[in-house]
């Protein structure tokens, strides 16, 4: 094969790893098992929404569905626990090729018309076209259908052919009407965790014979944030920059994040409120091409390990973080973070992101020096209970003086009459 051949049948790993049996499918447990129970038993709804954030695999699901149910050896498959679609037959096969003639799926963003949706729904009364038992319609991103198309719908969603089902996917639920959430049974598709994730991608490199520094695979798990579908895209990003081998220096690099070296100095710098040195040291930071904001949630992370060194005993990690607990008390953490989070604001909202983060971290620095909420409370106390020693005689004193000015002051009601008068 050429290079050009090779490179025209270059598949994204997204693709390349997209499961075709449920037993395939990662951090999706408990949705799995409902879904093999319903196809096996049979008790299959008539419309099924899936629902959760991106990339976590709802397309995916959705198509694995509609392949068990198009499946020529589905009857014999519901004796086999848990169920699985055959993967051989040639309903199996072309819809692995995306070309089975009874799964239709469309994309709700580009078809968002009351017609789309009407020639849909016409194609529901005829029967399978390749002798399968169910024909299987596909809307992805269905929040993104207009009003009058989700009215289209309901008659049709609400007493479905016995041989037709309906699956929806959206990362909005809450823009589709409640009457079609009502016709439906909506699936939570959850976030994977940190740990399921960082697992997943260890297989992934060890198929592809990559060589992965383990922080290299944290950096990528943090930044997913829960998306199969975006560690795959990072993980893409850094084969390219950095080949076979991926090593923790140039990861950061490519993500714009600074070293953990570079953080700790800032925060040690920060709780030092050396405001000069900080400056320096976060000009630099900024020269090598570290953006602002990714350096800003950096020392949010820092200030969240410092307070696990404190106060907890999971997830301590091997950097050094407990060396900055005595510069920041949990009262000092506390509130650098609510400055952080507003400081994430004016990052977003500024015309100068640089120098934002500069004026915050002065802001932040000088936070220490105000006093805390105890020690305005003591003085508080202090001085009230001075309040309370002043003696009888002044108390009396006072309240004669009172007693005087009221007889100076207007009446109420007369100041009321001579401004209604005026």
């Amino acid at each position: 094969m050429s290079s050009q051949e090779s490179l025209s049948h270059y598949r994204v790993l997204a693709r390349k790893y997209r499961p075709n049996f449920f037993k395939e499918v990662v951090g999706q447990y408990p949705f799995v098992e409902m879904i093999q129970n319903a196809l096996s038993q049979p008790k299959i709804p008539g419309g099924i929404l899936l629902t959760g954030t991106r990339g976590i695999g709802k397309t995916t699901l959705a198509r694995l569905i509609a392949k068990t149910l198009t499946c020529h050896k589905l009857d014999n498959q519901r004796s086999i626990s848990p169920l699985e679609p055959c993967g051989l037959c040639a309903s199996c096969q072309s819809c692995s090729l995306d070309t089975h003639l009874d799964i239709q799926e469309i994309d709700a963003a580009s078809h968002t018309g009351v017609d789309d949706i009407r020639g849909l729904l016409e194609s529901c009364h005829y029967r399978s076209l390749s002798g399968a038992s169910y024909r299987v319609y596909i809307i992805d991103e269905v929040h993104m259908l207009s009003k009058s198309a989700f009215n289209a719908l309901l008659k049709t969603l609400e007493e479905p052919p016995l041989h037709v089902s309906f699956i929806f996917a959206t990362t909005e639920a809450h823009k589709i009407p409640k009457t079609i959430i009502s016709r439906c049974q909506q699936f939570y598709l959850r976030r994977l965790e940190d740990q399921e994730l960082k697992s997943y991608l260890k297989t992934i490199c060890l198929k592809e014979n990559i060589s992965c520094q383990d922080a290299v695979y944290d950096l990528l798990v943090q930044h997913a944030e829960g998306s199969i579908r975006d560690a795959f895209s990072l993980l893409e990003r850094a084969i390219l920059l950095a080949g076979k081998e991926l090593k923790e220096s140039v990861i950061r690099k490519m993500l714009g994040l600074p070293q953990y070296a570079q953080v700790h100095e800032t925060l040690r710098l920060l709780g030092k409120q050396d405001i000069s040195a900080l400056l320096v040291h976060v000009q630099q930071l900024y020269y090598e091409g570290v953006d602002p904001r990714r350096l800003l949630e950096q020392i949010a992370q820092g200030l969240y390990r410092i307070v696990l060194e404190q106060f907890s005993a999971r997830n301590r990690s091997q950097e050094d973080w407990a060396s900055l607990t005595s510069y920041f008390g949990i009262s000092d953490i506390t509130a650098l973070w609510q400055c952080i989070v507003q400081g994430f604001e004016e990052l977003e909202k500024s015309m100068f992101p640089f120098i934002s983060l500069e004026m915050l971290l002065i802001r932040m620095a000088h936070m220490k020096s105000l006093p805390n909420l105890e020690h305005i409370l003591d003085v508080w106390s202090g001085h009230a209970l001075s309040q309370a020693q002043i003696s009888d005689s002044n108390v009396q004193s006072d309240s004669s003086d009172k007693k005087s000015d009221r007889k100076k002051r207007w009446p109420v009601k007369k100041i009321f009459v001579t401004f209604f008068i005026f």
